[in-house]
């Protein structure tokens, strides 16, 4: 990531792009989905750990309980799409480098000099500009996520794992709600992701290029 994190980063141009191209109707969302976290320099996608057996068009469904961060360490220099085939116990990994001032690296940089911890200079994709502004330094993403207590067809209200918001009121795989496009998840840090495709639709060629780097 650390060659390719400026090369790779989504602008907030392409992000609009994508958000203003979405769908009105609400879609289901397969295994293969981009997202985009609110804080994050990069996009990710949701993989489905285990078998469901539910499909839409070869693809398996997912839903609001796929939301688990892998923990497998990744090789330095490792191709993402190595990562991706290895990746197997988590639905995620990282939205790249984080811009949250909750972010507990950016909090310590006050103390050290952020290059210690891991840290770079932020890049505007829009504009070509660099950010060199030390109490502006991103940091690597590590998601953390909320636990939900308000999906429409919870039976477990005293659950405490994180759940994705918003999930089908209608359609339920082995009694949790399937996910939709207009689910969302919170992040400690106080990022939200949300989808730019549903795994279904052919992904932006960009996204694809940066899988198989």
């Amino acid at each position: 990531m650390a060659a390719d994190i400026y090369s790779t980063m989504l602008s907030q141009q392409r992000v609009q792009e994508l958000k203003s191209a979405w769908r009105d109707s609400e879609t289901y969302i397969t295994s293969g989905a981009y997202m985009k976290c609110s804080y994050g320099t990069h996009e990710e996608v949701l993989n489905r750990v285990t078998n469901n057996g539910v499909y839409i068009n070869k693809n398996p469904m997912m839903t609001v309980k796929d939301c688990k961060v892998s923990t497998s360490e990744i090789p330095s220099g490792e191709k993402a799409l190595e990562r991706l085939k290895r990746d197997i116990d988590g639905n995620m990994y990282s939205f790249g480098y984080c811009r949250s001032p909750q972010h507990p690296a950016f909090i310590k940089a006050k103390e050290v000099h952020p290059d210690v911890i891991g840290g770079r200079p932020d890049y505007d994709v829009d504009t070509g500009v660099f950010n060199f502004d030390l109490s502006q330094y991103i940091y690597p993403c590590i998601p953390e996520f909320i636990a939900s207590y308000s999906n429409p067809a919870s039976t477990d209200i005293m659950s405490t794992e994180p759940e994705w918001q918003n999930g089908s009121k209608t359609v339920m795989i082995d009694g949790v709600p399937a996910l939709t496009s207009k689910s969302c998840l919170n992040c400690f840090k106080g990022g939200q992701i949300t989808f730019l495709t549903n795994g279904m639709d052919m992904p932006p060629l960009e996204f694809v290029k940066h899988y198989v780097k």
